[in-house]
């Protein structure tokens, strides 16, 4: 039988020990074929048929460090699959890979795996979901019990049962009488759901009279392709129950790429990079989908020929790539994860999945000191495939700083750079920015005078300096009069003022002072440009000493973006961090989050990550903003200078 439709992109995502694994590979193997697993980076690729259908499923990794793959991955599927816990308590695990989809504006089918491990009942299951979903959920089965094991299902649209048989097709049987009430109950919910959607359903439901089952069948595909409801199922990878329903639910309904390309994407894109990353000896490998037509070898992509294309599984090369399908583009450094593009260049796109923001942040330095400047090429180039990963300096000491996910996420870097470029790093911490401000106000005379032989120099000023507000950082001014400094010589002055200031006697840049310029004297012949930079810069340092410095802290604005169940178990991490809460709101885009806000010195940060993690068992996540700086004062600045001297 020919092929009824392209090749579908699936991304398979979920907490981490739910099973999507196991889960995928048993979707891979359900007409005998085995389950080969490629690799891009963290995501697991498997190309495979079912019905004669072409698809790719891409597992996408469960670690929260590495969710923005997760993201990248769903940017151009055609659909999702979010495998769930089957214990009510464990919903929350789920609400990230809800979460994502939403963001995504991707259909996607909720599959509650493991489903004969749950005692608990499916509709506290569901509720439990539901809470986190902004959409409806239509459960589309209702399990059949035997005792507390769940040994089969009732489909709730065309009202059959199977019955599941360990290492064979599930069986078709009669609907058990004891479960036929329940069934009834739950199918007159999906329909009145359902009837949200279609006037004629509703229609038929006021008059009462049966809707066909391909009538049903053709509106849950609908509904699921225009991302207005989420079909539940359930089964057991492991046990390969449910798979084939689950399967044929997605050959159905799951939209193609030229729905996607229209409704998510941009109808001019030609191609999607999903995810890209280095290898030793072939360079940048992207992993492309064709979009929009055939793709061949050579073609204008972005604005550059396509290089050589591999398949996905398998050895060899490609000369085409059909519609929808998915390649290994080698050496084309050009096309960027996450991005579609024209014939000519990148195209916008209709709902760009999310970059997420930093986490964690630490210094990377090589190992080998002659690998120092090929360590930041090499961080450049993975941050170009990586987008949730940014590469800077560390202010306080000037080295590389790497900014990502989380220790996981640092680590792969790592990894990556030792197994893809030969160069070994460590990782360290990074510190926060410090300050120092004057304590009170100085009325400063300096004299610059050296003779050597020959010109001299010579600078005499006279100055004020003074604390000025938070936040006003360097402020100059000059009130000379009748020349006693010549006025070329003051911005030479205030540049020699402003290099004392970068040092202060704590080790910190100076900020939020005011110095007034307000006398001095010049020699004819030994004053100069230099001599009165000079006398600027040490001046200020005297007189910086004089006034008493004031150590502060660098002060956040953190937003946290957490399930609502776990917002209370914050507050008492905050304040061990020595924050402050703000307040907490409902996230108005996503049901059942919400959004803590407080304020964080910058000390807290480097924990921050494990705090939030550990009080929202890996689902939370936070934005930190550099709002200002703050004093500090007593025990707290005495600890803060000896760590700094310890360093």
């Amino acid at each position: 039988m020919a092929a009824q439709h392209g090749t579908r992109v699936m991304t398979v995502l979920g907490p981490a020990g739910v099973g999507k694994t196991t889960l995928v590979e048993a979707l891979a193997g359900l007409e005998g074929q085995a389950a080969k697993r490629e690799e891009s980076g963290p995501l697991g690729i498997y190309r495979f048929s079912y019905l004669d259908d072409p698809w790719i499923a891409l597992d996408a990794p469960g670690a929260v460090d590495l969710a923005q793959t997760a993201l990248d991955a769903l940017q151009f599927s055609d659909i999702a699959l979010v495998v769930v816990p089957p214990d009510p308590e464990q919903a929350v695990l789920a609400a990230p890979a809800i979460r994502m989809v939403e963001d995504a504006a991707i259909p996607a089918v909720l599959f509650i795996n493991r489903i004969r491990e749950s005692e608990a009942r499916l509709s506290d299951l569901v509720a439990a979901l539901q809470h986190f979903s902004n959409l409806p959920l239509l459960v589309r089965q209702v399990p059949v019990r035997e005792g507390d094991e769940v040994v089969g299902a009732v489909d709730l649209i065309s009202e059959r049962a199977w019955r599941y048989r360990p290492g064979e097709p599930s069986a078709l049987v009669e609907v058990p009488a004891e479960v036929r009430e329940r069934e009834e109950q739950a199918r007159s919910e999906l329909l009145e759901t359902l009837a949200d959607f279609d006037d004629t359903l509703l229609e038929q439901l006021i008059e009462d009279k049966a809707p066909p089952s391909d009538a049903l069948y053709a509106l849950c595909a609908k509904v699921l392709r225009e991302d207005r409801a989420f079909p539940v199922l359930f089964g057991a990878a492991a046990e390969h129950h449910g798979l084939n329903r689950l399967m044929k639910a997605l050959r159905h309904e799951a939209p193609e790429v030229a729905e996607t390309r229209a409704h998510r994407l941009n109808e001019a894109a030609r191609a999607g990079i999903i995810h890209a990353h280095h290898e030793k000896h072939l360079g940048k490998v992207a992993l492309l989908r064709a979009l929009k037509g055939v793709l061949k070898t050579g073609d204008m992509v972005g604005g550059v020929k396509l290089g050589q294309m591999m398949p996905v599984a398998g050895s060899g090369t490609l000369a085409e790539l059909p519609e929808g399908a998915v390649a290994k583009l080698v050496k084309t450094e050009a096309l960027s994860t996450g991005a579609a593009y024209d014939e000519k260049g990148e195209v916008t796109l209709a709902h760009p999945v999310p970059v997420l923001a930093p986490q964690a942040r630490a210094t990377i330095h090589a190992k080998n000191a002659k690998d120092e400047v090929r360590l930041g090429e090499a961080l450049q180039k993975l941050a170009s495939d990586d987008r949730s990963l940014k590469v800077g300096h560390d202010e306080a000491e000037g080295a590389l700083m790497i900014e990502g996910q989380g220790d996981l996420h640092f680590r792969r870097v790592a990894e990556m750079l030792e197994k893809d470029f030969g160069i070994g790093v460590d990782l360290g911490t990074s510190r926060p920015s410090y300050r120092e401000t004057v304590a009170r106000a100085v009325d400063k005379h300096y004299r610059h005078k050296k003779q050597t032989g020959g010109a001299g120099q010579f600078a005499d000023i006279k100055f004020k300096l003074n604390p000025a507000p938070r936040g006003s950082g360097f402020h100059f001014e000059e009130t000379i009069h009748g020349g006693a400094v010549p006025r070329q010589y003051i911005p030479s002055v205030e540049a020699g003022m402003k290099e004392g200031l970068e040092r202060g006697p704590l080790g910190f840049p100076v900020i939020d002072v005011a110095l007034t310029l307000y006398d001095g004297q010049h020699h004819p012949v030994d004053s100069s440009d230099m001599a009165f930079k000079i006398a600027g810069m040490m001046g200020v340092r005297e007189a910086v000493k004089e006034a008493g410095s004031v150590l502060l802290e660098p002060i956040y604005e953190v937003a946290f973006i957490v399930p609502d169940s776990f917002t209370g178990a914050l507050n008492p991490r905050i304040a061990q961090l020595h924050g402050q809460v703000l307040g907490f709101e409902r996230d108005a885009e996503h049901e059942g989050w919400e959004i803590l806000k407080a304020e964080l010195p910058g000390r807290a940060l480097d924990a921050l990550v494990g705090e939030i993690r550990g009080a929202t068992q890996g689902t939370g996540r936070f934005v930190a903003e550099f709002d200002r700086f703050q004093e500090v004062y007593g025990r707290d600045a005495d600890n803060i200078l000896k760590e700094m001297a310890a360093e």
